[in-house]
């Protein structure tokens, strides 16, 4: 199924029109529409002990004004970047925190396009993580590093395969990218006595993309010296691909996402773009 609708956040951070510009080529290529979003608490204000209710009323106006101010100017930058592009567009707002309206909003979209900072940058506190909506919004995620070309994700896509409900999502969730894309690797990591398995059902990945109009090549490494995403990463990086499609692993912990190890470690440090599912 073709994308029709995609979601990119907006926030004040330093990589937000890097990543507004990376959603809207996408949303050209796929000819489909954006769906901009934002959101912003107001801060709870220092308030004298001493204070009237006139004073923290007024307090408590000044954060609402710097919430709604800070939303302005988002969608300011949002319709700015959009301006120019032949691109149906929506804007959508709250005071509230973008997880929640992410969440909300994922209902009426079909990606969800998150970008990650550089790293020894710092993020705003307000500013969209990629685990939160991967693991609330009920959507496919792609996790975009800083600088990274839109038109690079349709060069070489790289599918991190393990037989599981999560990566078999995400083939289907990337269907589109894979019809675009110049090459597509099946590739499965795997112990050495695994090998013979792993062959088998990379094969019948190769079989079922090739039903829809995908022609794909299986490639299989044993896990050795290197941890399993280091692998993955090791072999999008010396075939040049642009994206790395896989499924995503987490639960609920002390009400944190607790990721597993592949998982966590691709959203952390991977070079090129992730499309995840789960």
């Amino acid at each position: 199924m073709p994308y029709a609708t995609l979601m990119v956040p907006v926030d004040d951070s330093e990589t937000s029109t890097a990543r507004i510009a990376f959603a809207c080529e996408l949303a050209e290529h796929f000819g489909c529409s954006l769906l901009g979003v934002a959101a912003r608490r107001p801060k709870a204000p220092f308030i004298e002990p001493n204070a009237t209710m006139a004073a923290v009323r007024e307090l408590v106006a000044a954060e609402m004004e710097k919430a709604e101010a800070s939303l302005q100017r988002a969608e300011m930058r949002f319709r700015a970047l959009i301006g120019p592009r032949n691109i149906l567009s929506e804007w959508r707002s709250t005071l509230t925190n973008l997880t929640t309206i992410v969440a909300a909003e994922a209902r009426a979209v079909d990606l969800i396009v998150i970008g990650r900072s550089r790293p020894g940058t710092t993020t705003p506190s307000y500013a969209m993580d990629p685990g939160d909506a991967l693991m609330g919004a009920g959507r496919p995620v792609l996790v975009t590093p800083p600088d990274v070309p839109a038109e690079a994700v349709m060069s070489h896509v790289v599918i991190a395969w393990t037989d599981s409900r999560e990566a078999r999502r995400a083939v289907v969730d990337a269907m589109p990218f894979l019809q675009a894309a110049a090459q597509v690797t099946v590739l499965e990591v795997c112990g050495s006595d695994d090998i013979g398995n792993a062959g088998a059902g990379t094969a019948d990945i190769v079989a079922f993309l090739a039903l829809h109009a995908v022609a794909a090549e299986a490639a299989v490494l044993p896990a050795v010296g290197l941890s399993i995403a280091q692998r993955i990463m090791a072999f999008a990086r010396d075939e040049k691909a642009g994206l790395i499609v896989m499924g995503a692993y987490g639960h609920a912990r002390l009400g944190e996402w607790a990721f597993g190890g592949v998982t966590r470690e691709m959203l952390e440090t991977s070079p090129v773009c992730l499309l995840l599912s789960r």
